[in-house]
C-alpha cells in the first residue's frame, strides 16, 4: 500500500500501463496514489450522479458482476453510478476467496486524494489522482479524470447519459473519438443519447446477466491500435 502523498511517475512499474499505451505523449507525467494499480483487467462503469432507483439497483448489480467475473471496476469517486458501482464492486468482493489486499475497485478523483472522503480503508479501493494531495476539485480536471478511466478500461459501461448533456456525455464521445476503449451501453430505447452511443458503434447492454456476452461482443470489435511490423 502506498500513502497519498506517494506519487507514479512514467518509469515506475505501477504506473498505469494502459494509459501509456493509449494516451501516449497525452498521459498524465505523475499520478498521486493510494493502494495499488491493478495488473488484472479493469472495467469502467460511469454514468449520471442523479440515477433513479432502479439504475441504482442496475448499477449495483452490474458492479458486482465486473468482480465475480475478474474485474476491477474503475470510477470516478462522484455521487450516483460511480459510488453504485464501487459499493457493487465492494460488495462481490466481500464474498471472494480473494487475497488480502486485492485491488476490486479503482476511483480517480477530479481533486488531491487529501480534498475527499475515502470509500474505504482498505486493499479492495485504490484512489488515483493526477492532482497533488490538497488540491480542489476543478472542471479540468473532472475533464481529464473521465478521459482517464476510459484510457485505464479494458472496456466502459455507460449507464446513463443525457444527450448533447453533460460529462458523461461529452465524456463517452470523446473515448469513442479517441478511441481510447470500448464502450458497451445501458440499453435503452427510449434515451436517445443511448441510442446515438449505440450507432457509434457501442455495444448495447440489456441487463446485467447479459455483461459477459456484451464484454465478448466488443472484444471482437476492431482493435483500439492497429499493431506495426
Amino acid at each position: 500500500q502506498l500513502e497519498s502523498g506517494a506519487a507514479l511517475t512514467f518509469g515506475h512499474e505501477h504506473y498505469p500501463s494502459r494509459w501509456l499505451l493509449r494516451l501516449g505523449a497525452q498521459a498524465p507525467p505523475a499520478v498521486w496514489i493510494r493502494g495499488t494499480v491493478p495488473f488484472g483487467p479493469t472495467l469502467g462503469i460511469v454514468g449520471s450522479r442523479s440515477l433513479s432507483l432502479r439504475d441504482g439497483s442496475f448499477t449495483f448489480e452490474l458492479g458486482s458482476a465486473a468482480a465475480r467475473l475478474g474485474f476491477a471496476v474503475v470510477s470516478g469517486g462522484a455521487p450516483g453510478a460511480d459510488s453504485w458501482a464501487i459499493r457493487g464492486a465492494l460488495r462481490a468482493a466481500a464474498g471472494l476467496d480473494a487475497h488480502s489486499g486485492d485491488c476490486r475497485a479503482v476511483e480517480i478523483w477530479p481533486c488531491g486524494l487529501m480534498s475527499g472522503k475515502l470509500f474505504a480503508e482498505s486493499g479492495d479501493v485504490t484512489y488515483l489522482s493526477v492532482a497533488p494531495p490538497d488540491a480542489p476539485f476543478s472542471t479540468a480536471l473532472a475533464m481529464e479524470r473521465n478521459a482517464l478511466i476510459y484510457a485505464m478500461s479494458e472496456a466502459a459501461v455507460v449507464v446513463r447519459a443525457r444527450f448533447k448533456e453533460g460529462g458523461t456525455w461529452h465524456g463517452a464521445l470523446d473515448a469513442n473519438r479517441r478511441k481510447l476503449t470500448k464502450l458497451i451501453v445501458q440499453e435503452d430505447p427510449r434515451s436517445m443519447a443511448h441510442r446515438a452511443l449505440v450507432a457509434l458503434g457501442a455495444v448495447p447492454l440489456n441487463s446485467v446477466g447479459g455483461l459477459s456476452q456484451a464484454l465478448e461482443a466488443s472484444a471482437a470489435q476492431a482493435p483500439l491500435f492497429e499493431t506495426r511490423e
